[in-house]
C-alpha cells in the first residue's frame, strides 16, 4: 500500500530485543512474586506451629457471663482435646456443644492472639422459679421440685443444674401445678409479680380457673388468670398492704380479689365464713 514505509531487517531486529527483553522482565517479576507469597505462606505456616498460639490446658478458657454454672464446670464442658493450635479450635463447634450440655440460652467464642486464650461468653437460663408439678397425698406439693422455670417459660430440668453443680440454690418462689397451664401466660405474669412491693412466696396453679397466691398478706384467690385482670388486681393488692393491722393475719382464710374493684376478706370461723369487704 502506498505511504507505509518498509521495515528495515534492523528495526525488526531490534523489536525483537525489545520483546525478549519485556518477556524475561515479566518472568523476573512473576519469579519475585512467587517467592514472596511462598515465603509469606512458609512463614505463616511456621507461625502457626510455634508453641505461643497453643492453648495447652483449660486456664486458657476465660469465661465470661455466668452467674449459677462455675467457670471451671463450664471449662469442663468445652469440646477441646489439649495442647491444640488456636487457629485448629472451631469456635462454632464449641457453641453448639455448650448449649447442648449446660442450660444456657446464649453463647459467644471468641480467639484472643495476646495472650492466646478463647473466650467464652455465656447467658444462662436463669431459674426464677421452682415447679412442682406432683402432689403428695393430702394434696400437698412434693419437697422437691421437678424442674425449674425462667423468667421467659422457658422449663429447665432441675437435674442439669444439679449434674453439672453441687449445691447449686434454688429459686425461693415456688409454682405449683402442669406448667402446660401457664407457661404461655408467664412472662408477663412473672413481670408482675417481680415488680409487685407484696412478697410473693408461691403460685398454685393447680386449679386454673382459681389461681392462689401465697403472699405476706396471706392467700390470695384471683380466680382465672387475665392479663389486663390481673394488672389490676395487683394494684388492688399494692392498697391492701396496711390490712393487717385492722384484720389480724390469724383470722384471715384467704383475700378474694376475684373482683378487684371491691376486695372481700374470708375470716377463719367456727361458724360458716361471712365475707367482709375491704376497701383497697
Amino acid at each position: 500500500m502506498a505511504g507505509i514505509a518498509p521495515t528495515t531487517r534492523a528495526e525488526l531486529s531490534q523489536r525483537r530485543k525489545q520483546l525478549r527483553r519485556q518477556r524475561r522482565t515479566q518472568q523476573f517479576r512473576s519469579t519475585i512474586r512467587f517467592l514472596v507469597v511462598s515465603g509469606l505462606a512458609a512463614g505463616a505456616l511456621w507461625s502457626l506451629r510455634q508453641p505461643v498460639w497453643v492453648i495447652r490446658n483449660s486456664a486458657q478458657l476465660r469465661v465470661e457471663g455466668n452467674r449459677y454454672l462455675s467457670d471451671q464446670t463450664i471449662r469442663n464442658l468445652v469440646p477441646i482435646k489439649y495442647p491444640q493450635s488456636i487457629f485448629r479450635t472451631q469456635p462454632h463447634t464449641i457453641v453448639t456443644a455448650l448449649k447442648k450440655r449446660a442450660p444456657l440460652s446464649q453463647v459467644q467464642v471468641d480467639r484472643q492472639l495476646f495472650p492466646p486464650e478463647l473466650i467464652v461468653r455465656v447467658r444462662e437460663q436463669t431459674p426464677v422459679a421452682a415447679v412442682h408439678t406432683k402432689n403428695q397425698k393430702g394434696g400437698q406439693p412434693t419437697t422437691k421440685p421437678d424442674l425449674l422455670l425462667d423468667a421467659e417459660g422457658r422449663l429447665i430440668p432441675l437435674e442439669t443444674f444439679e449434674s453439672l453443680e453441687q449445691g447449686i440454690k434454688l429459686p425461693q418462689l415456688q409454682v405449683l401445678g402442669d406448667p402446660k397451664e401457664y407457661r404461655q401466660y408467664w412472662s408477663t405474669f412473672y413481670q408482675g409479680i417481680n415488680q409487685s412491693s407484696v412478697s410473693i412466696q408461691r403460685i398454685d396453679w393447680r386449679q386454673p380457673n382459681n389461681v392462689v397466691l401465697a403472699t405476706s398478706l396471706g392467700a390470695i384467690h384471683l380466680g382465672a388468670y387475665g392479663q389486663n385482670m390481673f394488672t389490676r388486681q395487683l394494684r388492688a393488692l399494692e392498697g391492701l398492704k396496711s390490712l393487717t393491722k385492722k384484720v389480724p393475719s390469724n383470722q384471715i382464710d384467704y383475700i378474694d380479689l376475684r373482683n378487684p374493684n371491691a376486695p372481700a376478706v374470708q375470716k377463719r370461723s367456727a361458724a360458716p365464713p361471712l365475707a367482709q369487704s375491704v376497701a383497697p
